[in-house]
């Protein structure tokens, strides 16, 4: 009987001692499995936060690649020849504008380029009202439904046109108005038939499209008002721009032929980037990019230089080093979203 109770005594041990042994297992089990789970969500995070693999693209296509837009894709390998739909930037905007868009990677690995650059998308440097504004002089503002600055110089579209001079009124392709220079039909009859032409309007009777930029003060002083100059003048006169952010005037002058005529314009140069000003330099839009500016190699300083300069320019920091890029290159990730002021009065007026 001893010998029994002696048994069954072990036997209950063991199978407490086995009870143990599995809880242990068990509780090891789940935390090995919570250390991996851990371990693979940091992997994850860190595969997301490098991006997908784009080294097999080609090296201008690696350089307009869109990292921030197309960060979600995470650890994805991108072939030449891949079918998906990504996002892409060019910084070759002669006004600085970040040039964005969606194609599929084989088309661009076939050569399609920027469409912006194309002129097959409108943007501030290609529009209509920018590269040909004497021509968009007739645009039709009560029979179009758009204005000149949402279609580019090369568009097919056939719209409505009304001579500024005689209010002769007609169709015809935007492109082919913009290559052949046609000007309205109604004019060229009456120049042909040697009859006396009418004299373009004055800036004062073209509207306040025109009268925006006037520069009164200015222009007073030199005897000059907008009724006495007409928009094909080759005089030169003032012009004042309010839109500044930080409260200064943008000045500038050039002749109303120049600004309304069939020569390129930007509207106001500051307010375009062509020109510097507190509102628009890299030092002050820029203030943490202007910091690793190498005042050593460089001729001038950040607040010379517009944030959307072509200038190339060194840049040093501690842990890279010292190498040379453009300024719009380094803030046009800034620029796409932050810089609306440079945006505001890219074309006329």
């Amino acid at each position: 009987m001893l010998l029994n109770t002696a048994a069954q005594h072990c036997a209950s041990g063991s199978m407490i001692v086995s009870a143990c042994v599995a809880a242990w297992r068990d509780q090891s089990i789940k935390a090995i499995r919570f250390q991996q789970q851990v371990q693979c969500q940091a992997h994850q995070q860190q595969l997301h936060e490098l991006g997908p693999d784009i080294s097999q693209l080609k090296p201008h296509l690696q350089m307009q690649w869109d990292q921030a837009a197309n960060a979600h894709l995470s650890n994805v390998i991108i072939k030449q020849h891949s079918a998906r739909k990504v996002q892409w930037v060019c910084d070759q905007c002669p006004d600085g504008h970040p040039h964005l868009w969606t194609a599929r990677v084989y088309s661009r690995t076939q050569g399609t380029k920027c469409p912006y650059c194309a002129g097959t998308a409108v943007c501030a440097h290609n529009s209509l009202a920018t590269l040909a504004p004497g021509i968009a002089l007739d645009w039709d503002y009560a029979n179009n439904s758009l204005t000149p600055h949402d279609y580019t110089a090369q568009s097919n579209l056939r719209v409505c046109w009304a001579c500024c001079t005689c209010q002769h009124s007609w169709k015809a392709v935007i492109k082919n108005r913009v290559q052949d220079n046609t000007q309205c039909p109604e004019c060229a009859r009456k120049a042909r038939q040697g009859q006396p032409m009418p004299k373009k309007p004055t800036v004062a009777e073209a509207g306040l499209h025109y009268m925006l930029h006037w520069d009164h003060e200015r222009n007073a002083q030199d005897g000059v008002f907008p009724g006495e100059v007409t928009l094909g003048s080759g005089k030169k006169v003032h012009w004042v721009c309010h839109g500044c952010p930080q409260g200064l005037a943008h000045r500038w002058c050039v002749t109303p032929d120049h600004r309304f005529g069939g020569h390129r314009q930007n509207g106001c140069p500051c307010c375009t980037g062509n020109r510097v000003c507190k509102c628009n330099s890299l030092q002050s839009l820029c203030p943490n990019t202007a910091a690793e500016w190498d005042h050593v190699k460089n001729t001038g300083k950040p607040d010379d230089y517009t944030a959307s300069s072509a200038y190339m320019a060194w840049w040093s920091t501690s842990l890279r080093g010292s190498w040379q890029q453009t300024i719009r290159g380094r803030t046009g990730y800034y620029l796409r979203y932050a810089s609306k002021s440079l945006q505001q009065n890219k074309a006329l007026p």
